[in-house]
């Protein structure tokens, strides 16, 4: 892009080549990932209550100095750590007709990059083919054993546990229970372990009964283990409270940012032409 950026306008220098290049991959990523992306994870009463969705036509001035963009901790530590659970024990190779060529074991590509590299480097597009067609695996409390019994396992069959760290980073960092995010989210706390009126109301019957075994009050149960047991809103993939808080955290990136693709400025976005 930045070569036939500087063909078509031979009067830039090398900065203003790399800072328009850089302008329009940005927009790129932010369109796909607000307009293609949310949309699949979010139901749409999220989308459209954040505020989420670019416009079809035309500027959306939306930046507020007042929003922080930074990362909620909260998010980083735990909600958008969701797909964990997408992670499948096994992936493949395919070749052009889209059939297997290898199938190898998730937990064996750990810190092992050069395995796309082999056949000249033409497993990189075997490898491609089947990361863009293959289904994901269900959002939901069930992550593979590839990540939680063989997380970079070494010679002597000693390995990481993802679920476990990704509880004890919450811990490190200090995050609010899931109790105190039900409240900020404007969703009922619970204040038992049931189902009913009070209870556990979002969260899977077996794991209702498996938190009372673990947790000796409501208010101790932690944010990742609970948000990833939540059933799914309607039109969504996640529950009500990692909803809530991944809508929040792509609310304060767009609404915080000062280069948010759709603002009327020439100078740091776009002409309507170039809109088209």
């Amino acid at each position: 892009m930045a070569q036939i950026l500087g063909r078509i306008n031979s009067h830039w220098d090398d900065e203003r080549i790399y800072q328009e290049t850089k302008k329009i991959l940005s927009a790129v990523l932010q369109h796909i990932t607000y307009n293609e992306l949310l949309p699949m994870i979010l139901a749409p009463g999220y989308m459209t209550t954040f505020g989420l969705r670019s416009r079809q036509r035309g500027y959306n001035d939306v930046y507020n100095t007042r929003v922080d963009p930074s990362a909620l901790l909260s998010a980083t530590s735990a909600a958008m750590r969701f797909p964990h659970s997408n992670i499948l024990n096994h992936q493949s190779l395919l070749d052009r007709n889209f059939t297997n060529y290898k199938h190898i074991a998730t937990f064996e590509l750990f810190d092992r990059p050069n395995f796309i590299l082999k056949d000249n480097g033409r497993d990189s597009n075997y490898y491609a083919r089947w990361l863009t067609s293959h289904p994901m695996g269900k959002s939901d409390n069930f992550v593979a054993s590839a990540v939680r019994q063989f997380l970079f396992l070494d010679d002597e069959f000693h390995s990481f546990d993802l679920v476990s760290l990704n509880i004890q980073r919450g811990r490190d960092n200090a995050l609010p229970s899931y109790n105190q995010w039900r409240k900020f989210c404007g969703l009922k706390p619970a204040i038992h372990f049931g189902k009913g009126s009070g209870g556990l109301i979002d969260i899977l019957p077996n794991i209702r009964s498996a938190f009372r075994k673990v947790y000796r009050h409501v208010d101790d149960i932690e944010l990742f283990p609970a948000g990833l047991s939540e059933v799914p809103v309607r039109g969504g993939i996640l529950g009500p409270t990692f909803s809530c808080i991944v809508a929040l955290q792509h609310r304060n990136l767009k609404y915080g940012d000062r280069f948010w693709y759709e603002r009327p400025n020439i100078r740091i976005g776009f002409t309507l032409r170039e809109f088209r």
